[in-house]
């Protein structure tokens, strides 16, 4: 990838985050976000995941919420902890519906979020759930939000409870992260997809 080549994605991704006179009462914020992905597409070529395409196909970048990217020039370090400060509210959402998910050890964002790129006919294609060894133990919660909208499939797709949620720029979803949720993203052929994810994991 050449300058000129990322220089273009940067202003795509640009366009893209515009933001949609969305209402605040909504929480949707998705005007916040298109400077974590000018920073995800800045650091592509050194930072991007590699994994099995027939299993997931993305480009991916990793960070800690709040507050790992070096980006004070463009607002960056403020974004995030806006971001983190509006997740904790909907967080907070969830478990006054959900009470019991918080009868458990204390849990925060220990792991790094991670903000994922998905081009036509890219996606997570096979049904997986968040945690499954010692590896992933320690998860809790998982978090998702859609930073940009899909009309053409797009959704995430949940086998047991047999849903599909939409995928609208600035929605935010919370689940547990055991089998119970097993999960999938529909491969959309014609869009792409961005979102950012992560988990809520025992300290």
């Amino acid at each position: 990838m050449d300058e000129k080549e990322l220089r273009d994605i940067i202003k795509d991704c640009k366009k893209k985050m515009e933001p949609d006179d969305l209402k605040t009462q909504d929480r949707q914020f998705p005007q916040l976000c298109w400077i974590l992905l000018l920073k995800c597409f800045e650091d592509f070529e050194k930072n991007r995941s590699h994994v099995d395409k027939d299993f997931k196909e993305s480009t991916d970048f990793s960070f800690s919420v709040p507050g790992e990217l070096n980006t004070n020039s463009l607002g960056g370090q403020e974004v995030i902890g806006r971001y983190d400060s509006e997740l904790q509210a909907i967080l907070n959402e969830f478990l006054e519906l959900y009470k019991y998910a918080a009868h458990v050890p204390r849990f925060s964002l220990v792991e790094a979020a991670s903000i994922q790129h998905y081009l036509p006919t890219q996606g997570f294609k096979e049904f997986h759930f968040e945690r499954g060894g010692k590896e992933t133990h320690d998860r809790h919660l998982v978090f998702m939000t859609y930073l940009n909208s899909v009309d053409d499939c797009g959704e995430t797709e949940f086998f047991y409870q047999d849903y599909k949620c939409k995928a609208v720029k600035g929605k935010t979803v919370i689940w547990p992260s055991d089998w119970t949720h097993t999960h999938r993203g529909v491969v959309s052929k014609t869009e792409e997809k961005f979102i950012i994810t992560g988990w809520f994991s025992y300290q």
